[in-house]
C-alpha cells in the first residue's frame, strides 16, 4: 500500500473515532462509524500500519491516538501470524523508537496512552520472546534515556509479569510456561535493572530543586515500585532478601518520604503477606524486627496517624501500615496458641536436657527459691498465677528426669509447703494443684504424704464459693478447679496405680459419700466412679409415655431458667445422661480379645439376656407417641447443628463472657440431642468392640426392628443421619457372613426399601419447592428452613449411599476403606455377594443407585436438566408453530444457525402438527435435530461464545541455558610463581 492510502485511511479512521465519542452524534451515525472502524480493523491489510500512524502522531487528539493503539493491539493479537517477517520487525522497531524519541513529557502524556503502548509491546513479547527476541531486556534498557521512556519500559515489564505470573491469563500453556521460565532465569538481571532505575531516579529526585523535575522523578520511582510490587507476589523469597535485604531496607527508608510512601507501603505489604513454607524463608522475615527497620515502621505509622485526620492520602497510608504490622503479628489466636505451646515445649525440653546431662540441682535450686518466694507473697494478681503455672511446668521435668537423691529432702519439704498453703482463690488453688501433680513422684519416698495429697485433691474437687451450696451455680473458674482435681485423680490412678492400691477402699467410700451428700455433680462423679448400677431407671424407660413424663417433656415451656432448682426434671435427665455417657465411655475403652479361649476365661462373652429390655427403650425420643403432647419444637435442631451446617461460628463479641440464659425448652432440646447421639455411638461401639458376639445376642433382630426402627418415619432428616452414618455403616461393616441371614439380611429387607421410598419422596418435595418458589413471595424464615432441609437431605443421601457402598465393597467384620483408585474397586465383597442373592434387596439397591444419578445432588442431574430444557423448548415451538409461523424467523436468528438444519427441523415439526406422519417422528429424532441448531451453545460458557479466538503459535522449544560455574585452574588463581616449570628442568643434582 502507498503512503497516500495509509494517510487517507488514517483520516477516515480519525473522523470515525471523533464521531463515535462525540455526544452530539446521532445513534445511526455513531453505529455506522463504529462498524467502519471494526470492519477496517478486521479486514484491512494496512490496519496495523494505520494504527501505529495514528498512535505516534502527537498532533492528533487523545481519542484518535487511543483508537490507533487499540487497532494496533487488536491487529497484533489476531493477525500476527499473517504478517511477514519484515512487517513484524518493522513494528517492533517502530514501537521501541517511539518510546525512545516520539513521546511527550512524562507528566503531560496521559497514562492510558503509555499503558496502551506497553500493551502492544507485551502482545509482541508473548509471540516472540525469548526465542525470536533475545535482546528484549537490552532494548528496554536502551529506551530508558528519558523519564517517559523509563516509565513505559517499566510498564512493559509490569504488564508482562501480570499476564504471565500473577493473573496467568495467557491461554496458550506452552507459551506461558516458556515465558515464565525465561522470566525466572533472568530474575537476577531484572531485579538489578529495576533497582538501578529506582536508585538513579530517586537520587535525581533528591538532587532536584525544581518542583516539576521532582514530580518527573517521582513518576518513574512510583512505576519502579509498582513493578517490584508485581514481582514480590510470586518470586522466591531469596530474591526479595538478596544483598542483605537491600530491597526491604530501601522500602523502609522510602516510608518516610511522603511522595513515595504509599507505593513503598503497598510493596512492603505484599512482601510481609508472603506465605513461606520453608523455615529458612520464615527466618529471613525476622529482619523486620531489627531495630533500624522496626523503628522506621513505627515512625512512619505514627507520622501518618498524626496527619490522617486532615488528609485522606495519609489515612490510606495509615491503613497500609496497620496492615503491615498486623501481618507481622500472628494471624489468629489459634496460631498464637500453637506457637506458644511449641515454645513452651521447647523450653521444657531444654530444662529436661539440663537436668539429665548436667547438674540436677542446678534447675531445682532456682525453682525452689522461686516457688518459696511466691508462696510467701501476700499479693494475689495475674503475675502470681502465671509464675506458679510456669513453676509447675518446669517442676515436672525436674523431678521426673533428675536423680532425686541430692534434692530429695528439700523436695519433700517444698511439697509439704505446697500442701500446707491455704487459699480461697480457685485459680491459685488450680496452679498449686499442678505443682502437687508434678511432685507426686515424691510419695514413693514418703508414704505419709499420700493422705494429705488426697485430702488436698478432694478439697479442690468439692471447692465451693461463698453464697453457693451443693455445687450449684458455681463460676467457670471453680468448675475448672473441680475438673482439674478429678482429672488429677484419674492421672494418678493411671500412672501410680500401685501407690493408690492400699487406699482404694477409702477412695471408693469417699467418692460415694461425696455423691450421697450432693457435693459433686454427675459429671464429676462419672469421672471418679468405677461403675454404677442404673437398674432403678428401668421402670421409667419401659415405654415412650413414661419416658417423656419422666424427663418432663410434657411440661416444657419457654421460661428462662437461671437456677437448676427451678427445673424439677433436671435431676431425672441428668441420671439418663450420666448412664448413657458412662456406658459410652466404658464401651469405647473396652476391647474384646481376639482369642475365643481368652474371651471365655476372662468373662468377655456377653450375657444372653433378651434384647430390648433396657437401653433400646431410650432410643427414639422422636417416636410418634410424643407428637400428641404438642411439644414438637423440642425435637427441632439445636443452634449448634444449624451453625455447623451454615459454617458459622458461635462467637458473639457483644456478649463477651456473660452466661447466656436458656429456657427449659432449650435444655430439653440439648438433652434429647445428646441422648440420641450417645445411644447411636454406644451401638456403634458395640459393633466395633464386641464383634460377632454382639450379632449373636438372642432377639437382636426383633429388638432392632421393634425399638431402633420404630416410628422411623417420624424422624427428621437431620436426626436420621446419625442412624445411617454412625450405626448402620458400622453395623454393616462388622457383620460376618454367618450373621447375615439371621441379623443383617432381615434388617436390610425393611430398611433399604424404606430409605428408597423416603429419599425419592423427599427429593420430589425439594424439587416442588424450587418450582413453587419462582412465583412465591419471599419469606426469609421459610427460605432459611428450606435451605436447611435441602442441605440435610443432601447429607443424608450421601451418608446412605456410603452405607450402600460399604455393603457391596466391605463387610465381613473388616474395616475396608474403599479407594476409587484401587484396582479392586470392581470386586464385590463376600457380604455384597450375599446381598445379591436376595431378589427384593438386589432390585431395591439397584433402583436406589439408578435414581441417585438423577437426584439434584449429582452431576448427572445437570445433564438431565439440560435435556429437560431442550424438550420444553421443542414443545413450545410445536405449540406456537401453527398459530404463530413467525416463530421460525425467531429461531433462525440464533447465532451460527445452519439454515438447512433449521428447515429440516421445521418440516418435521409441521408434518407432525398436521398429522400426516403420526408416530414416525419420535422425541429422540426431534431432539437430535434441534441439538444441531443450538450445538454451539450446549455445554459452553456463554461469556466465551462469541469471543474472537486469538491464536498464538508455539515457537521452537525453549531450553534454558545451564549455568555452570567455571572451576579456575591453579595458575589462574595463584599470582605468585608456583615453580611449575622447574618440574621439567633437566638440571643436574
Amino acid at each position: 500500500m502507498s503512503h497516500e492510502d495509509v494517510s487517507s485511511a488514517c483520516l477516515a479512521l480519525a473522523q470515525a473515532a471523533e464521531l463515535v465519542t462525540d455526544p452530539k452524534t446521532s445513534r445511526e451515525d455513531r453505529l455506522r462509524a463504529y462498524q467502519e472502524c471494526e470492519s477496517f480493523k478486521d479486514r484491512s491489510p494496512i490496519a496495523a500500519e494505520c494504527g501505529f500512524a495514528l498512535a505516534s502522531d502527537t498532533s492528533k487528539s487523545l481519542v484518535v491516538r487511543i483508537c490507533g493503539l487499540k487497532i494496533l493491539e487488536d491487529s497484533i493479537k489476531s493477525r500476527w501470524n499473517d504478517f511477514n517477517p519484515q512487517v513484524k520487525l518493522s513494528l517492533k522497531e517502530n514501537l521501541m523508537n517511539m518510546i525512545r524519541s516520539s513521546m511527550g513529557d512524562v507528566l503531560s502524556e496521559p497514562i492510558h496512552i503509555k499503558d496502551g503502548i506497553s500493551r502492544c509491546i507485551v502482545e509482541i513479547i508473548k509471540r516472540e520472546w525469548p526465542q525470536h527476541w533475545p535482546t528484549l531486556l537490552a532494548e528496554l534498557n536502551g529506551c530508558c534515556v528519558s523519564e517517559i521512556g523509563t516509565e513505559i519500559s517499566l510498564f512493559v515489564i509490569l504488564r508482562l509479569v501480570e499476564d504471565i505470573a500473577v493473573l496467568q491469563n495467557l491461554e496458550q500453556t506452552q507459551r506461558r510456561k516458556e515465558i515464565y521460565t525465561a522470566l525466572t532465569q533472568q530474575l537476577g538481571d531484572i531485579f538489578a535493572f529495576l533497582m538501578s532505575l529506582l536508585e538513579r531516579h530517586y537520587k535525581a529526585y533528591l538532587e532536584s530543586t525544581e518542583i516539576l523535575a521532582r514530580k518527573r522523578q517521582v513518576k518513574v520511582c512510583s512505576a519502579a515500585l509498582g513493578t517490584f510490587n508485581a514481582f514480590v507476589e510470586w518470586v522466591p523469597v531469596s530474591y526479595v532478601m538478596a544483598n542483605d535485604k537491600y530491597l526491604i531496607r530501601c522500602l523502609c527508608h522510602l516510608l518516610m518520604d511522603e511522595s513515595l510512601q504509599l507505593n513503598a507501603g503497598e510493596c512492603l505489604l505484599n512482601i510481609v503477606s508472603i506465605k513461606c513454607v520453608k523455615n529458612q524463608d520464615r527466618l529471613q522475615f525476622l529482619s523486620f524486627f531489627e531495630t533500624d527497620m522496626i523503628t522506621q515502621l513505627f515512625s512512619a505509622t505514627e507520622a501518618a496517624e498524626q496527619k490522617s485526620s486532615s488528609d485522606d492520602v495519609h489515612y490510606v497510608f495509615l491503613k497500609k501500615m496497620v496492615l503491615i504490622l498486623v501481618e507481622l503479628d500472628f494471624e489468629t489466636e489459634e496460631e498464637y496458641g500453637t506457637f506458644f505451646g511449641k515454645y513452651r515445649i521447647i523450653i521444657l525440653e531444654g530444662v529436661k536436657l539440663v537436668c539429665c546431662n548436667y547438674s540436677p540441682t542446678l534447675v531445682y535450686d532456682h525453682i525452689e527459691e522461686w516457688l518459696s518466694s511466691l508462696l510467701r507473697s501476700q499479693i494475689l494478681n495475674e503475675s502470681l498465677y502465671l509464675q506458679i503455672e510456669a513453676v509447675s511446668l518446669i517442676l515436672d521435668p525436674v523431678l521426673s528426669k533428675s536423680n532425686l537423691s541430692p534434692i530429695l529432702a528439700r523436695a519433700l519439704h517444698l511439697l509439704k509447703s505446697i500442701l500446707e498453703y491455704e487459699t480461697s482463690d480457685p485459680i491459685l488453688s488450680s496452679n498449686l494443684l499442678s505443682c502437687v501433680s508434678a511432685s507426686f513422684v515424691l510419695v514413693a519416698h514418703d508414704s505419709t504424704l499420700l493422705p494429705i495429697i488426697m485430702n488436698k485433691i478432694f478439697s479442690c474437687i468439692t471447692f465451693t464459693e461463698r453464697g453457693t451450696s451443693n455445687g450449684h451455680q458455681i463460676s467457670q473458674v471453680v468448675k475448672t478447679l473441680r475438673r482439674h482435681g478429678c482429672s488429677l485423680l484419674v492421672k494418678i490412678a493411671t500412672k501410680f496405680a500401685s501407690t493408690l492400691h492400699p487406699i482404694f477402699d477409702h477412695l471408693k467410700d469417699t467418692i460415694a459419700t461425696l455423691r450421697e451428700t450432693d457435693k459433686i455433680n454427675k459429671m464429676e462423679f462419672s469421672c471418679l466412679v468405677e461403675a454404677l448400677s442404673f437398674k432403678s431407671l428401668q421402670e421409667n424407660l419401659s415405654s415412650a409415655e413414661t419416658f417423656v413424663e419422666y424427663i418432663g417433656l410434657t411440661k416444657v415451656n419457654d421460661v428462662k431458667v437461671d437456677k437448676l432448682a427451678q427445673d424439677p426434671y433436671y435431676v431425672n435427665r441428668s441420671k439418663i445422661s450420666f448412664c448413657t455417657t458412662f456406658l459410652l465411655s466404658v464401651c469405647r475403652r473396652t476391647k474384646v480379645p481376639s482369642d475365643i479361649n481368652e474371651c471365655h476365661s476372662g468373662g468377655f462373652i456377653l450375657h444372653e439376656e433378651p434384647c430390648g429390655s433396657g437401653s433400646f427403650n431410650v432410643r427414639n425420643p422422636a417416636a410418634k407417641n410424643i407428637s400428641k403432647y404438642g411439644y414438637s419444637r423440642t425435637l427441632e435442631m439445636i443452634d449448634t447443628e444449624k451453625l455447623t451446617v451454615t459454617g458459622s461460628t458461635n462467637v458473639d463479641s457483644s456478649t463477651g463472657l456473660k452466661e447466656k440464659k436458656t429456657s427449659s425448652r432449650d435444655k430439653m432440646k440439648s438433652f434429647i440431642y445428646e441422648t440420641y447421639e450417645n445411644i447411636f455411638h454406644f451401638l456403634y461401639e458395640c459393633c466395633s468392640s464386641f464383634g460377632s458376639e454382639f450379632y449373636r445376642l438372642p432377639g437382636l433382630t426383633e429388638a432392632l426392628k421393634s425399638y431402633l426402627f420404630a416410628g422411623i418415619h417420624n424422624v427428621p432428616d437431620y436426626r436420621l443421619r446419625c442412624l445411617v452414618k454412625t450405626f448402620m455403616k458400622s453395623f454393616i461393616n462388622k457383620c460376618s457372613k454367618s450373621s447375615f441371614s439371621d441379623v443383617l439380611g432381615p434388617i436390610l429387607l425393611d430398611f433399604c426399601p424404606y430409605m428408597l421410598t423416603r429419599l425419592t419422596e423427599r427429593w420430589k418435595y425439594i424439587e416442588s419447592i424450587v418450582i413453587s418458589d419462582d412465583d412465591a413471595v419471599n419469606d426469609n424464615e421459610k427460605d432459611s428452613k428450606e435451605v436447611l432441609e435441602d442441605v440435610f437431605l443432601r447429607q443424608l443421601t450421601r451418608d446412605y449411599l456410603n452405607a450402600v457402598k460399604v455393603l457391596f465393597m466391605s463387610g465381613n467384620g473388616n474395616d475396608v476403606v474403599v479407594n476409587p483408585t484401587t484396582e479392586d474397586q470392581s470386586a464385590l465383597s463376600e457380604l455384597g455377594k450375599l446381598v445379591l442373592d436376595y431378589d427384593t434387596l438386589r432390585e431395591c439397591l439397584l433402583v436406589t443407585l439408578l435414581r441417585a444419578l438423577v437426584w439434584n445432588d449429582s452431576l448427572s442431574s445437570l445433564n438431565e436438566d439440560g435435556a429437560r430444557q431442550i424438550m420444553i423448548t421443542i414443545q413450545a415451538y410445536e405449540w406456537m408453530r401453527s398459530g404463530y409461523p413467525s416463530v421460525l424467523s425467531v429461531l433462525s436468528q440464533v447465532p451460527g444457525c445452519n439454515q438447512e438444519d433449521l428447515k429440516r427441523f421445521d418440516d418435521r415439526i409441521v408434518v407432525a402438527i398436521n398429522g400426516k406422519d403420526v408416530g414416525k417422528v419420535s422425541d429422540r429424532v426431534k431432539k437430535d435435530m434441534f441439538k444441531k441448531i443450538i450445538n454451539q451453545f450446549v455445554g459452553k460458557d456463554k461469556a466465551q461464545l462469541f469471543k474472537k479466538e486469538v491464536i498464538i503459535k508455539n515457537l521452537p522449544s525453549f531450553i534454558p541455558p545451564k549455568i555452570r560455574h567455571k572451576n579456575l585452574s591453579l595458575d589462574e588463581t595463584e599470582t605468585n610463581d608456583i615453580s611449575l616449570t622447574t618440574l621439567f628442568n633437566n638440571g643436574t643434582k
